[in-house]
């Protein structure tokens, strides 16, 4: 082939490609996501994703038809000033994953605002991808009626800088959609057949219920697709520290990076102290009844099938439960167990004595915290200011109670970030609502996972402690103890100091 040829050849090549690139950007409905008037949300969420159903239509295969976040993004864009902006809403999302999420942020191509966790903030604060969100947190939410939460900071709406806490350089980098809720969903029939009497509300209760399940061999005792207890425990366990204002440097009553660090190089918390070490031992002891081959059991599908007692869920699940018409026996929900002295000297646990009721701090019930983090990406900011100004904006919109609490109750699962009185909430989500309603007047309550070291510490730490965690679970329900508490601890110990040395190369000077 000639060199002229080559080129030629070339150049068409290249003409396709930006062709198709075009053709790509301009999707069905003809918006163009590089247009600084156009405002793409890709819309997912933790309970279930915003973007709306191919059918407004209830049938078996859509079980959930939605269309609320489009309806409040076409209210927002008919206000005076937002004429010229076009919102779309993604057909479909990302479902937060950033092995998917990542390349388009390098690239500058993802959405104006992704739907991602909020955990991985930490890590990805400095590479220049998220827009900061601060300065708007710290300024009124314009939606937010007058002398309510929000309207004279839009921080407000999340309880302020206490339970809504910034990174470690004093950032944020995304805000919340809605509350998730959270408990234990349990089989009333194996209960009842098993002499079992509910709700019931320790630690104790809740294993002793077990035993009895698991001798009576009516069912599985216990299963969970996501270790969300252990979360709890640690903060039970731990939060007291915060009161300590050498710990919790930003007075907010919540662990980040920087108070983890500092506790740690100060000798105030260390996996080999006592404490902590008690906190594992209790995140073992309390599977001492599930089944050996939990790991390989659905607990969505074995719960339906009435082959378990009890399942950890969110309101996802309650949402799921809620439009399957053929599971034949009763559930209810009944929030997490509190824990005291008393229960950690039940199940046996190293030191027990030593860890008074002063000492543990017991949760908030209900709900698991703000969940649905939104971000504004480097999409947006590439498209200018003013787009950025209106992204915001938008985003206070949707999470004034007004529209915030349609937004949420009509999708289902979770609940609004400040429900009004007489919100048109599923009757499921009701008793956790109602939950924590009464516990947030109790000031000596804490949030949900106010001191979770192995989330501030990453991801990969955080995936490794589930793993070895899970080794030592396993070693000790199989009866193989090929893995020892020693080995658990040397382990974590380990992984803590070179994963701390990583992180604090990380913070501001």
């Amino acid at each position: 082939m000639s060199k002229v040829r080559f080129i030629l050849l070339a150049v068409i090549m290249a003409a396709l490609m930006v062709g198709t690139y075009i053709i790509k950007a301009m999707n069905s409905e003809g918006y163009d996501p590089f247009d600084p008037y156009t405002i793409v949300l890709d819309a997912g969420g933790d309970i279930g994703n915003y973007n709306t159903t191919a059918s407004m239509e209830k049938s078996t295969s859509n079980p959930y038809p939605y269309n609320e976040l489009e309806t409040l993004c076409k209210e927002w864009m008919a206000l005076p000033g937002n004429e010229d902006y076009k919102v779309v809403v993604a057909e479909t999302s990302y479902n937060g994953s950033t092995s998917s999420l990542r390349p388009l942020l390098n690239a500058k191509t993802a959405p104006d605002v992704i739907y991602m966790n909020g955990t991985t903030a930490e890590e990805d604060k400095d590479k220049g991808w998220f827009e900061p969100l601060k300065k708007y947190l710290m300024s009124p939410n314009v939606y937010c009626e007058e002398g309510t939460l929000g309207s004279e900071r839009w921080i407000d709406l999340y309880g302020g800088e206490t339970e809504f806490v910034p990174q470690s350089d004093g950032e944020y980098y995304y805000i919340n959609m809605e509350r998730i809720p959270i408990g234990i969903i349990y089989n009333t029939k194996i209960l009842e057949e098993c002499g079992i009497s509910y709700p019931f509300s320790s630690l104790t209760e809740l294993i002793n219920a077990e035993k009895k399940i698991s001798q009576s061999n009516k069912g599985y005792t216990y299963l969970t697709s996501y270790r969300w207890l252990d979360i709890q425990l640690e903060s039970n366990m731990f939060a007291y520290l915060l009161d300590d204002p050498l710990i919790d440097i930003d007075g907010n009553k919540n662990l980040d990076l920087k108070e983890l660090i500092s506790a740690y190089k100060n000798g105030k918390w260390a996996v080999d102290n006592d404490r902590y070490k008690a906190y594992l031992e209790l995140v073992q002891k309390k599977t001492k009844y599930y089944p050996r081959a939990y790991e390989s059991l659905d607990a969505l599908s074995s719960f339906v099938g009435g082959r378990v007692a009890f399942m950890e869920g969110t309101g996802a699940v309650l949402r799921q439960l809620s439009v399957n018409t053929s599971i034949p026996f009763t559930y209810k929900i009944m929030p997490y167990p509190t824990v005291e002295q008393q229960d950690l000297k039940n199940l046996g646990i190293t030191g027990a004595d030593s860890i008074t009721n002063d000492t543990l701090r017991q949760s908030r019930r209900g709900t698991a915290g703000y969940g649905t983090s939104w971000w504004v990406t480097n999409t947006a900011q590439d498209k200018g200011q003013k787009t950025v100004d209106k992204i915001v904006d938008l985003l206070m919109f949707l999470t004034a109670p007004e529209q915030n609490n349609r937004l949420v109750s009509k999708l289902g699962g979770g609940i609004p970030l400040n429900p009004n009185e007489g919100i048109d909430i599923n009757e499921y989500l009701k008793p956790l609502l109602d939950l924590y309603v009464e516990d947030a007047k109790d000031e000596n309550k804490i949030s949900w996972a106010v001191w979770n070291s192995w989330n501030v510490l990453g991801t990969d730490y955080s995936n490794h402690f589930m793993e070895v965690t899970k080794k030592y679970i396993n070693a000790e329900l199989n009866g193989s103890h090929n893995f020892s508490f020693a080995n658990l601890v040397d382990d974590l110990k380990g992984t803590t100091a070179a994963t701390i040395r990583e992180k604090e190369k990380t913070l501001p000077k």
